[in-house]
């Protein structure tokens, strides 16, 4: 009867220890799930995502070559994504929706606040309206912002009658637009090397 009492307090004792990780595991991954709503009041929070939701759209042309450029980037979460940068599961991914939160957010947020943030984001918009907030928020560093602007400026065109060498060059542009303002010979040799790989 003692041996029985003792093989079964051993068994619970197991159990709690095994279940702690578990515990601890859940905690976590519900701390970054929704930790976002915490960190940033509702009011401030639903503000955002109006204004990604309701961003000026952009042509389907243009998502087909950014989605190219940065493979499965309208697809993947930001968690995939950064398993996917960390591990180099998927070559020059990008993750609009991170994108976004930083042009917004930071640096009010940083480090794993803004990880969170990015997380709750999610749970309201699609990468695809996180790609159109942050295109038309984006600095080109060259007295206007966004690419509606950047396709009047540098086409002297409407964004929608853009071929794909001249959305090629504003998604280039986006990357760094002070770098390829100053140096417009590598600005070619990118275009050219996406052009290759496209045409593949």
């Amino acid at each position: 009867m003692h041996a029985n009492y003792n093989i079964l307090r051993k068994k619970r004792f197991i159990l709690i220890v095994s279940a702690i990780p578990i515990i601890l595991i859940i905690g976590v991954a519900s701390l970054f799930k929704f930790g976002g709503y915490y960190i940033v009041n509702e009011c401030e929070r639903e503000t955002f995502i109006h204004e990604i939701k309701y961003s000026p759209q952009l042509p389907e042309r243009f998502y087909e070559i950014y989605n190219k450029i940065y493979p499965r980037s309208l697809e993947i979460n930001s968690w995939k994504y950064l398993v996917n940068h960390e591990l180099r599961i998927v070559k020059d991914a990008k993750c609009p929706c991170r994108e976004a939160v930083y042009y917004g957010w930071y640096p009010y947020y940083y480090g794993m606040d803004i990880n969170m943030i990015i997380s709750t984001i999610e749970d309201n918009v699609t990468q695809k309206q996180c790609l159109n907030y942050y295109a038309n928020k984006s600095d080109f560093h060259s007295g206007f912002t966004g690419l509606h602007d950047a396709s009047e400026c540098y086409f002297n065109k409407k964004i929608v009658d853009l071929n794909d060498n001249e959305f090629i060059e504003l998604i280039v542009r986006m990357e760094n637009a002070i770098f390829y303002n100053k140096k417009p010979e590598l600005l070619a040799i990118r275009i050219n090397q996406i052009l290759t790989e496209l045409n593949k």
